[in-house]
């Protein structure tokens, strides 16, 4: 029998990995709308005189950033498949498998985002964590008691 408790847990999650799928789709189909910030943060230089100045540059930028918003994609809409199939039954392996993957993927973010200053996506990055964090903590007890599946 499902808790409120686990209820929210899974719920948590799911509204995390689903602004996941919605971030990787805004990557991968305009790629320069994190891009140009980020640029601006680190290189202190605005996107479009860049992209003026150096085009070829700027189509492996794009081409790159594509990339990382097709891989993403695939890993948000897994992350939704097993939050909605497995760690929604109660499979305590999810709860450990999201724990470690929420840690290295937005933990790994911030630890990018946060030298190159761009505080919009350090902001909703952190939100992100402790949210899935949060959700992990609630539903802890509830999962990890479980006998092994």
């Amino acid at each position: 029998m499902e808790t409120k408790a686990f209820k929210v847990s899974w719920i948590i999650l799911l509204i995390v990995h689903c602004v996941g799928v919605v971030l990787s789709l805004i990557i991968f189909i305009i790629p320069t709308f994190f891009l140009s910030s980020e640029f601006l943060s680190s290189t202190g230089q605005q996107w479009a005189d860049f992209a003026a100045s150096n085009a070829k540059v700027t189509s492996f930028f794009i081409l790159q950033t594509y990339e990382i918003g097709v891989f993403a994609i695939n890993l948000s809409i897994i992350m939704v498949i097993l939050t909605l199939v497995a760690y929604r039954k109660g499979v305590k392996w999810t709860w450990y498998l999201f724990l470690i993957s929420e840690t290295i993927g937005w933990g790994g973010l911030l630890s990018v985002d946060i030298p190159t200053g761009d505080m919009t996506v350090v902001m909703m990055t952190a939100i992100l964590l402790v949210l899935a964090y949060g959700g992990l903590f609630i539903g802890a007890k509830a999962i990890l008691k479980k006998a092994s599946s």
